[in-house]
């Protein structure tokens, strides 16, 4: 018999299921991203401000790609602007958040598009970030006033209205 080589967790609303590189959350993009110690700082600010990306994030009925800031991300921007992040506009902040994900699509790794011409994405806020390729494969993400490209941390926490993908920084549509 060969062994599952999934390792599977059971708690009152939430199934994980473990393989490899890849962790599967059977909630929505919402809960996966508030479980999760790595987005505490982008969990923070979306329950910390009047956005309206709660409800629509934990309906299921919506599907959403999330690239999602690392504490780590966050943290960084803070530096840069001197302590200030809680200085930013909320109008401002929401554009920010809305640039980090993609509505009604559920794109995976394997799905994101890299071929020249066709690696834009146009995310929540109307505005289109770059995917980055090497060799055919996508690596990160560019925002068109992110200096640097945000790689990919982990991909594919996939959860049942979508798919989150950590990135090392945070996208900017504008300058801030």
């Amino acid at each position: 018999m060969t062994p599952d080589p999934h390792i599977y967790i059971h708690t009152h609303s939430l199934f994980l299921s473990f393989t490899h590189s890849h962790i599967q959350i059977a909630e929505n993009v919402l809960c996966g991203i508030e479980r999760n110690d790595t987005f505490s700082v982008l969990c923070d600010l979306i329950e910390s401000n009047n956005f309206n990306l709660t409800d629509d994030w934990s309906n299921k009925n919506i599907n959403w790609t999330v690239f999602a800031p690392t504490n780590d991300a966050f943290d960084r921007l803070d530096d840069t602007l001197d302590g200030r992040l809680s200085d930013v506009p909320e109008d401002l902040l929401e554009q920010i958040l809305q640039f980090h994900v993609v509505k009604h699509e559920k794109l995976l790794w394997k799905d994101l598009p890299c071929k020249a011409g066709e690696n834009l994405i146009t995310m929540s806020n109307g505005k289109n970030v770059r995917i980055k390729c090497k060799d055919g494969s996508p690596y990160g993400i560019k925002g068109k006033w992110n200096n640097v490209t945000a790689n990919f941390t982990k991909v594919d926490f996939t959860v049942c209205n979508g798919v989150i993908h950590a990135i090392d920084d945070v996208l900017f549509f504008n300058e801030l």
